[in-house]
């Protein structure tokens, strides 16, 4: 007999037994007796029912509990269950046993021996069909241990098994525990607030009912806080989004639910000419409709009207250009009409390069008025709207060689006298300028002064400042 301790530093105290623990024995071939190691015990098997030659027997002390098997010799493993403790011992009840309490984390011990290597140790209560893993102990390769639940179960008498597997084969060890019925909902509080309040319910305890932290408000992020004992209730802008971006972003309001957004505004970019803006769903933007003006009518962006064609009144108009209007708008080869340089010498609209030279009109680039580009015949008075319009008096700008006395309808009606005596300009359009202008400037300081050449004291007498040695103005 092998007698072995678990959960206790020593073999703790001594417990009263109906069999003699012997720590000494007797050679059966020389009668000489002999002593065992310390630690290690025997007991006589013929006594518990069992032929000593045929079995073997293993004994555990774990704490305040001692453990034993009888096994037949050769068969392997050898599996004893040490905590919690059985209520018998051998055939005869154990009157050491005690209660188990009915808690969710009962601890779970056993000894498993085998020469050849344990693969797997399970435990199940009450022949159930549902089997749990059992972990080796670091540094004790015989001893496993878990954690089993009996807060669910009535009190009373229940069984647990504890089933070896090894490459000898697969033995279990089974064992009657005595469980408290609780009698107070407090014994069944599990300490957890979200699972709800545990109830005693004839001595079983029963699980509560989970926190309920539903709001009705189907975008907030409902959850149970276990650290506050309480529901939170987070607003989630996201579980209110439709997925349409021209109506505006969503919101989620923890009292009201999901409101909407604000529909995207296009501002307007003051063009008459490219339509409206609007919102682009494919985009998620804003863009503009477009020409609104139908086919054959001409979008006017100066009067930001829609205006019939002009087309036939001899000018290339905006919106016009060769192809839509080429009896206003023209058109042709910038190369010219001369052919000699084309295969043949003749023109027939289509470009060979290997035989037409490079001066054919064939192959010379094309112009079109209404194109934007003023090139080729094009000039400012038969395509203005590409090579701009020829200055005149009376088109509205004054520019070029015009003044208020040739062009007043465009530089402004002349004044009525000389507003300068001395800037070059006859002001008042009369045909006199500055001095020569004697009804306008005599009185004028700038044309009392000396002429040039006209005879002077001393430099303030010329108009030039400037009186020679041979006193005329220079």
């Amino acid at each position: 007999m092998t007698l072995g301790t678990v959960g206790c530093p020593g073999l703790c105290h001594t417990h009263q037994f109906t069999e003699k623990f012997f720590t000494q024995g007797e050679d059966d071939q020389t009668g000489q007796t002999y002593y065992l190691n310390p630690g290690i015990f025997y007991i006589n098997i013929d006594s518990l029912g069992k032929s000593s030659n045929n079995h073997f027997n293993v004994t555990a002390i774990d704490c305040n509990g001692i453990a034993t098997v009888t096994q037949a010799i050769n068969t392997w493993p050898v599996v004893l269950i040490t905590a919690p403790m059985d209520l018998h011992l051998g055939a005869a009840p154990n009157p050491y046993a005690y209660s188990v309490p009915n808690s969710n984390a009962n601890p779970l011990r056993a000894l498993v021996f085998d020469a050849n290597t344990v693969n797997e140790v399970l435990y199940r209560v009450d022949g159930t069909a549902n089997w749990s893993t059992m972990t080796a102990v670091a540094g004790n390769p015989h001893l496993w241990e878990g954690v089993w639940d009996a807060s669910a179960l009535s009190g009373g008498n229940h069984t647990i098994e504890v089933q070896a597997t090894s490459n000898s084969g697969t033995r279990s060890d089974i064992i009657t525990v005595n469980i408290e019925g609780c009698s107070a909902d407090a014994e069944c509080d599990d300490g957890l607030y979200c699972n709800g309040m545990e109830s005693c319910v004839d001595g079983i305890c029963q699980n509560g009912i989970p926190i309920n932290c539903s709001d009705s408000i189907s975008c907030t992020d409902d959850s149970c806080n276990e650290n506050t004992d309480s529901c939170d209730y987070i607003p989630n802008n996201s579980n209110c989004d439709d997925g349409v971006f021209c109506n505006g972003e969503e919101t989620c309001d923890a009292a009201n639910d999901c409101l909407a957004g604000t529909p995207v505004n296009c501002q307007d970019d003051g063009l008459f000419c490219n339509g409206s803006e609007v919102c682009d769903e494919g985009i998620d933007g804003c863009i503009s409709t477009g020409n609104p003006c139908e086919s054959g009518s001409i979008c006017n962006e100066d009067s930001d009207q829609c205006e019939s064609s002009l087309c036939s009144n001899g000018v290339c108009d905006p919106g016009e250009d060769c192809s839509s209007c080429s009896s206003d708008c023209i058109s042709g080869s910038i190369g010219g009409t001369d052919c000699s340089d084309c295969f043949k010498g003749q023109c027939d609209g289509n470009c060979n390069p290997r035989k037409d030279g490079p001066n054919c009109p064939d192959c010379a680039s094309s112009y079109c008025c209404g194109d934007g580009i003023c090139e080729g015949a094009e000039d400012s008075g038969n395509c203005s709207i590409d090579c701009g319009s020829t200055s005149y008096c009376g088109d509205g700008t004054c520019d070029g060689d015009e003044d208020q006395c040739i062009c007043p309808d465009d530089c402004g009606i002349p004044p009525s006298v000389e507003t300068s005596c001395t800037d070059g300009i006859d002001n008042d359009c009369d045909g006199l300028s500055d001095c020569e202008d004697t009804a306008q400037c005599s009185d004028d300081p700038a044309c009392t002064c000396g002429a040039k050449k006209s005879l002077c004291t001393e430099n303030s007498d010329c108009c030039s400042n400037r009186c020679s040695n041979k006193g005329v103005c220079l």
